[in-house]
């Protein structure tokens, strides 16, 4: 299994721009989602590090089977 570092995560924001990102493990029993990685400053600081996947964006991007851009 590939394992993703900082760096390879740093430059995949830098690669489509993004200002601030995340990398979110999916527990597929337990239908949770929990950061393994965050960068940047976003505008609303997050109120928890796990949640369901089947929320908000990254839930919309699970559904999709694709990546989500948020651009605001």
């Amino acid at each position: 299994m590939a394992r993703l570092t900082r760096r390879d995560f740093v430059a995949a924001l830098a690669a489509t721009g993004a200002e601030v990102g995340e990398f979110l493990l999916l527990d597929e029993s337990s239908g949770l989602l929990e950061t393994a990685m965050r960068q940047g400053q976003a505008r609303v600081p997050p109120l928890s590090t796990t949640w369901p996947a089947d929320w908000g964006i990254v839930g919309k991007a699970l559904r999709l089977g694709e990546a989500v851009l948020v651009d605001d």
